[in-house]
């Protein structure tokens, strides 16, 4: 994959975000890099528009380029819905996996995906406007205190816990560059194209699918270099 001209726009000296909890905004000096729509990285089917403006920008003319390609973390079991500590996937923070450690085999073990950008709007309400491309903001969902995971959150019914929600926001997808859960990656919690909306908490850390436009399948990569549309069961 050649995108040197893209990588030299990285200033891999400086941080991509700024500031802490609530207020954490684009580094303007990542800006240019962090706008640059990259069609490598854009579904055609998808006709969301490619930049957001709406998360984590300050300055008028800051944004982020979305991506419809996610690599997958995981089962989402347990506490691997949570990518700052190792899931059983290949991909989470600090990840150095490699083809050896697919255990389950190369053709076995799902790489890569297709999703949905999200709506760029974020709403309230007991239902959201749009739930394949908005995702549900669950009450009462806090960081453990210590290890991985949310605190009581192990293997959630999610319908139950979606109906709990009254805050959606449109942020799937939202910046191919950020590399937290809802913007890069992807879980097999849920099966493809799922009627559940994705679910998240802090960090934009949770359960997100795979899901495409295109009815009735979904794009799925396997670590061997092959794709395959995988048909929802649920």
């Amino acid at each position: 994959m050649e995108q040197e001209n893209v990588r030299g726009l990285i200033d891999f000296s400086q941080v991509l975000l700024t500031g802490s909890a609530g207020a954490v905004y684009l580094n303007p000096v990542q800006a240019e890099v962090a706008r640059t729509v990259l069609p490598l990285f854009r579904c055609p089917s998808d006709g969301t528009r490619d930049v957001f403006t709406e998360y984590q920008v300050s300055t008028p003319g800051d944004a982020f380029a979305g991506g419809n390609y996610m690599v997958c973390m995981g089962s989402g079991t347990g506490t691997t819905c949570d990518y700052r500590s190792q899931t059983d996937g290949l991909f989470y923070l600090g990840s150095a996996c490699g083809f050896r450690d697919a255990v389950d085999g190369a053709s076995n073990t799902v790489v890569m995906s297709e999703t949905l950008l999200g709506s760029h709007q974020d709403t309230t309400g007991p239902q959201p406007l749009d739930p394949q491309r908005q995702l549900g903001w669950p009450p009462g969902w806090t960081f453990a205190a210590s290890g991985a995971g949310y605190t009581g959150v192990a293997n959630p019914d999610l319908a139950a816990v979606a109906a709990t929600c009254t805050t959606w926001r449109g942020s799937r997808g939202a910046g191919w560059i950020i590399g937290r859960q809802m913007f890069t990656m992807f879980c097999t919690y849920l099966s493809p194209n799922p009627k559940i909306p994705d679910l998240a908490g802090q960090m934009h850390t949770g359960f997100t699918s795979a899901a495409i436009i295109r009815v009735g399948s979904t794009l799925c990569l396997p670590t061997a270099a092959s794709a395959s549309l995988a048909t929802p069961s649920s």
